[in-house]
């Protein structure tokens, strides 16, 4: 799990997430209009082959990264 606990972004501020494999290729990508407060992003199920995986979060001029070891 993924938690940014310091990101509370401006209603209406937009939410970008990329997951890129390993070689930089990227395999998810959304975007969202943050609410006020708290905000929680659900990823589908992630139908890729297992392996190591980037996740890219930019929440207006911040940015977020974290790796992704999916098995």
């Amino acid at each position: 799990s993924l938690s940014l606990h310091d990101a509370l972004p401006i209603a209406g501020t937009i939410m970008e997430i990329n997951i890129t494999d390993a070689a930089g290729r990227s395999m998810y990508r959304t975007s969202a209009a943050a609410t006020q407060w708290y905000n929680t992003t659900t990823l589908q199920t992630f139908q890729r082959p297992k392996g190591l995986y980037f996740v890219r979060i930019n929440i207006g001029d911040k940015h977020y990264a974290a790796k992704l070891v999916y098995e």
